[in-house]
């Protein structure tokens, strides 16, 4: 078995897959081993490629969708304010997801200042907004 990215990638399209998740464990800093495999499978193109990230920064952002990444995941807890995933969705059109846990429709993990804390008071809030979409997940808490 190869540890290298681009051959895991390769075997999961030619398997029939057609996007893969990737996150950095190391926290998506500039020279990590892990964003460089991100890149790399990107850049090769056997496979469509969602980045999620963890952090609110627009120089990673603007790295990941520049190499080709298909879409950017934010997750919900690390936006600090509407008007920067407003920003970030008007510069990358179908690119960025939002992401967030929800347990009875009640946000888990907050961030946002003023986010709503009902997930369809969020998807108001959202609306008009040229993202990707919104991933939520249930939460047994």
């Amino acid at each position: 078995r190869s540890r290298d990215p681009v051959v895991l990638a390769r075997a999961l399209a030619s398997s029939g897959f057609r996007r893969v998740q990737a996150s950095d464990v190391d926290g998506l800093r500039d020279r990590s081993e892990s964003i460089v495999g991100i890149e790399n499978v990107i850049r090769d193109g056997a496979i469509g490629v969602q980045v999620l990230v963890d952090t609110q920064s627009n120089d990673i952002i603007d790295r990941m969708i520049d190499t080709g990444a298909e879409s950017v995941v934010v997750h919900a807890s690390v936006i600090d304010d509407h008007a920067w995933v407003e920003s970030l969705a008007r510069s990358y059109p179908g690119s960025i997801v939002v992401a967030s846990e929800v347990h009875d429709r009640h946000f888990v993990a907050r961030g946002w200042r003023g986010l709503p804390t009902d997930v369809l008071e969020l998807v108001d809030e959202l609306e008009g907004m040229p993202l990707a979409g919104l991933l939520v997940s249930l939460a047994n808490t």
